[in-house]
């Protein structure tokens, strides 16, 4: 049996769909960036088992309990979908796998009333208020927390096309904002699918500013989140609204966010609102790896240890490296809680491939520092 075939049959076993994504999403890397690819024969294999798991999904995506379980099975899809495309020629489909296809394209459609519902707003080039009712009437029928952020997740995918909104369109979708912004707020406590609307929902009003949103925004700034702080923070420095020194030093201190903030803050001509202490090469360079590291596809999550190794160059680009700790799932037993190595560059670009720091180590840091750029960045 070939290492696909192993890989295919812990798959079929498997109904973590999360995990499984993030399996799929390394067989279409593979797909798409190793020049060998796959065999012919591991091809026709993995083809079959797609087909079956689209099938099986089929069925199983509507008796899930909530939606965030739903949108685990519909991004497993997608991801089945997008690796079927790069290992299938179109002429070896046969009718039945295109029902199958169809069916799953179907059902998911069914689960996404109110992104559908979104997408549809925005087929037009000039939404009017009643084309923004019907989305907004989508949303409002739905009682899932998770569900309800897809409606501002849609919002933002489309942010290029908020110009399209009539005056009185754009008024009812800010309306909306306010009202369920004024819903979070009002809440002693939040759970995990409300901090994540309430972050979706504050991201999504740089689009449609209003006083009372920008005064609900300040108000955000108070909670302890720092994901919220960071949107709100956002727009109220683009709209000069109050940028509490508070709340600018917590988003500034927090390694998933200082960066980005540090950023916005420039980009606006604040750059002075930026702590000065932590306004060094070295902590933004740490804190856009951070950054990095935290995404789903990566560590999903800040590594639980990170230092500094030193600087050096490649080519003109300067680099920074780091090493870095974690227990994140997404790692494999053997690099769990090891001296992994990343980078950061302003101009070569933030990295890291899970490489052990411990393959590359020389007799001084200096040496090591030069290693890892001469061997891993070239």
């Amino acid at each position: 049996m070939s290492e696909i075939q192993q890989l295919i049959a812990n798959l079929g076993a498997s109904d973590d769909y999360g995990e499984n994504t993030l399996i799929i999403n390394l067989l279409i890397n593979v797909a798409q960036n190793d020049k060998k690819g796959f065999k012919t024969e591991d091809k026709k294999v993995l083809r079959a088992f797609l087909m079956a798991e689209l099938a099986k999904l089929t069925p199983v995506l509507p008796e899930q309990p909530n939606y965030r379980l739903k949108d685990e099975i519909m991004s497993y899809g997608d991801r089945i979908l997008g690796l079927l495309s790069l290992v299938t020629d179109e002429t070896e489909i046969s009718d039945g796998e295109v029902e199958v296809i169809r069916a799953f394209v179907a059902a998911v459609a069914k689960e996404n009333a109110v992104e559908s519902a979104v997408g549809d707003m925005f087929e037009h080039e000039l939404i009017l208020r009643e084309d923004a009712m019907l989305a907004l009437n989508a949303v409002k029928t739905v009682t899932d927390e998770y569900q309800r952020g897809g409606f501002f997740n849609a919002l933002l995918h489309f942010k290029d096309k908020t110009d399209r909104f009539a005056d009185d369109a754009k008024e009812e979708i800010s309306k909306y904002i306010s009202f369920e912004l004024e819903r979070y707020l009002a809440l002693p406590e939040l759970n995990e699918d409300e901090k994540n609307c309430l972050e979706l929902a504050v991201d999504v009003c740089k689009f449609f500013i209003t006083p009372r949103i920008l005064e609900q925004l300040e108000n955000a700034l108070r909670l302890s989140d720092n994901g919220v702080r960071f949107f709100a923070l956002e727009t109220l420095v683009k709209n000069g609204g109050n940028a509490p020194e508070y709340a600018i030093n917590a988003v500034a201190n927090d390694l998933r966010y200082g960066y980005m903030l540090f950023e916005m803050l420039a980009e606006n001509g604040k750059t002075e609102l930026f702590p000065v202490e932590l306004a060094t090469d070295e902590y933004l360079a740490k804190s856009d790896l951070v950054q990095w590291l935290c995404y789903p596809t990566e560590l999903d999550g800040v590594p639980y240890e990170i230092e500094y190794l030193g600087k050096g160059k490649s080519g003109k680009d300067a680099y920074h490296i780091f090493k870095y700790k974690s227990d994140s799932d997404n790692l494999s037993d053997d690099l769990k809680n090891e001296w992994l190595i990343g980078w950061s560059s302003p101009d070569g670009g933030t990295f890291s491939e899970f490489d052990k720091l411990s393959d590359y180590e020389c007799a001084t840091t200096e040496k090591t520092v030069k290693r890892i750029i001469k061997e891993l960045i070239g």
